[in-house]
């Protein structure tokens, strides 16, 4: 829920709204890797139908896709960890990079509203830039988790 938030908070000052990378493919990549059984498939689905319904996306898209990503991303899973973080790092580039040309090329079929090509890599290269950030936070807060479970 923190990630809807920041993505869709008011940035106002230089406009930074434009360049702000879609933080929840991020956090649903980091967190179905590290806990896939917390959530769910139904999960991601009704939160995905949430975000649409909030923001007024195209009813279905953000929800097809977190659904899409979390049924891709869990088979690889157990490939994933035993992988270096490059080759995690990657798959998420080439992950994010399909969501935002869906994203796009959902926003121009159901609204007939198109972002330019600079603004979407632009994007695209922020959020590939700041995704070690993401990962590693999740990894920490996973780790965090698990050790008040264990040493309650």
């Amino acid at each position: 829920m923190a990630g809807l938030l920041i993505n869709y908070a008011p940035w106002p000052v230089l406009h930074l709204n434009l360049l702000m990378p879609a933080l929840m493919p991020m956090l649903i990549f980091g967190w179905v890797i590290s806990r896939p059984e917390v959530g769910g498939y139904a999960g991601l689905f009704l939160f995905g139908l949430l975000q649409d319904i909030l923001f007024q996306h195209a009813f279905g898209t953000h929800a097809l896709f977190y659904l899409g990503l979390s049924l891709v991303t869990v088979p690889l899973r157990s490939y994933l960890l035993l992988c270096n973080f490059s080759f995690i790092w990657a798959v998420f580039a080439g992950m994010y990079l399909i969501y935002y040309l869906y994203a796009g090329l959902a926003a121009q079929l159901f609204s007939g509203q198109s972002v330019p090509f600079s603004i979407v890599m632009a994007r695209w290269m922020l959020g590939v830039a700041i995704f070690p950030l993401i990962f590693i936070g999740l990894l920490w807060s996973h780790r965090l988790l698990l050790w008040r479970v264990k040493y309650r």
